[in-house]
């Protein structure tokens, strides 16, 4: 079965988990660290780290788990410490899948297809050319 859109698969101890950071993960984060946490998160990560607060990237990586790996976040409260360490890219990967428009990209959002030409005759005109 494909993923919604917005999944990102991680693996951390040699298990992979489906990762999914929507509105209501970035609801929760806003509510605790206030509507400019992606903007101040940015800006860290912009300066090299430097005033990063880890405790959003816990976070972020925990929320992103609340979807489908609820059980295991609970037995394992450093699961996100793991994915964070064991996955350099995750946490863009994650971003990109909640923002696709954000980096010009589509997530994991499928192409859309244009199966015909639009037409180039001018409205309301009709061909009126008999055809044989």
């Amino acid at each position: 079965m494909a993923d919604i859109t917005g999944v990102v698969r991680l693996t951390a101890n040699s298990k992979e988990y489906r990762m999914f950071f929507g509105t209501t993960a970035l609801a929760a984060l806003c509510a605790k660290y206030g509507k400019n946490f992606l903007a101040e998160l940015e800006g860290a990560i912009e300066a090299g780290g430097a005033g990063l607060d880890f405790g959003i990237v816990v976070d972020i990586y925990r929320e992103a788990l609340q979807r489908f790996h609820v059980d295991d976040l609970v037995a394992d409260p450093y699961l996100p410490d793991d994915l964070f360490v064991q996955n350099a890219d995750g946490m863009s990967q994650m971003m990109a899948a909640a923002f696709p428009d954000a980096d010009g990209g589509q997530g994991n959002a499928q192409k859309v297809r244009k199966t015909r030409k639009p037409s180039t005759s001018p409205r309301g005109s009709r061909n009126t050319s008999a055809r044989g």
